[in-house]
């Protein structure tokens, strides 16, 4: 009997082991690449081109490529029509804007197909989720004809504007989370004399903040980053440029000058990693979905 305990424990040590192992290894795989860029970025030029690679700048620190990138009156303004710093605002707010709208809307929606009662509430609910089934390529010709119809193009609208109304899968997790919030909650509130809207943001929001967050941050990094949209609609209207199409430029631009590319990069990620930090606890506990509640 020792000896089948010694063999289980045995096993169960080993297999704790190869899991750290693993772990280990896709953690080296995930920060390196970002160590790579921030290390080249405060090399000299010359450092980053030659054939020999140093895994600490060899001739000394520069911030030659960062000084660059916060300047608003650098090569890029002269010869894009923008800078880094302007591009960097207008992500922002035309991130920002879609997803908090989007966000509330989105919640909107997935608390209604979770709390109330009204007909086709199944089937209205399962078009909904069908519509992820559809790449947003395959309506990016008729988008895109609309817009221009409606004189949209060459402007910040089209990136804006659709995300205003939510997304399929926000109302599925959202929905998915209130389904698990006590009826009896909603119930009390109707006796206290609150609609199904005052419900939605007096009982349901303040007790759904980590998904709330969680699918905000997400949302944002997906505008954030976002690059063929921006192209297509911004067109060749350059104070609207964000800085995933400046990044673009930059590479025929500066051609090889790898450390102002290579900064760039690092002050494009810098604020979603700083924004992790600020909402990693929201963002863990909402993106488990035990929904409601429970959990």
């Amino acid at each position: 009997m020792k000896n089948k305990h010694k063999r289980c424990r045995s096993a169960r040590v080993g297999t704790l082991i190869l899991l750290y192992f693993l772990l280990a290894l896709v953690t080296l795989a995930v920060i390196v690449p970002f160590y790579l860029i921030f290390i080249s970025s405060i090399k000299h030029n010359y450092e980053i081109l030659s054939s020999t690679f140093y895994w600490w700048p060899k001739y000394g620190i520069s911030f030659e490529g960062y000084k660059k990138v916060v300047s608003a009156n650098s090569e890029l303004s002269l010869y894009i029509g923008t800078s880094i710093p302007l591009s960097f605002w207008n992500t922002v707010w035309q991130s920002v804007i879609p997803t908090l709208v989007g966000i509330f809307v989105s919640g909107a929606s997935g608390y209604a197909v979770a709390k109330l009662k009204f007909p086709c509430r199944g089937a209205i609910f399962s078009l909904l989720i069908a519509t992820m089934m559809i790449p947003g390529t395959i309506t990016l010709v008729s988008s895109y004809l609309l817009f221009d119809t409606v004189g949209w193009t060459n402007g910040p609208l089209p990136l804006i504007v659709p995300g205003l109304f939510g997304s399929a899968g926000n109302v599925f997790f959202m929905r998915q989370y209130f389904s698990g919030l006590p009826d009896e909650l909603t119930e009390a509130a109707k006796l206290d004399g609150l609609s199904n809207f005052g419900t939605y943001v007096r009982i349901a929001m303040p007790l759904s903040v980590p998904v709330f967050v969680s699918l905000s941050l997400l949302s944002f990094i997906g505008h954030y980053n976002a690059y063929l949209n921006p192209l297509i609609y911004l067109g060749d209207n350059t104070k609207y440029y964000t800085l995933q199409i400046t990044l673009k430029n930059m590479m025929s631009l500066y051609k090889n000058q790898w450390d102002v590319i290579l900064s760039t990069c690092i002050v494009s990620i810098l604020p979603l990693l700083v924004l992790y930090l600020f909402t990693q606890k929201f963002f863990i506990k909402g993106i488990s979905m035990s929904s409601g509640l429970k959990g």
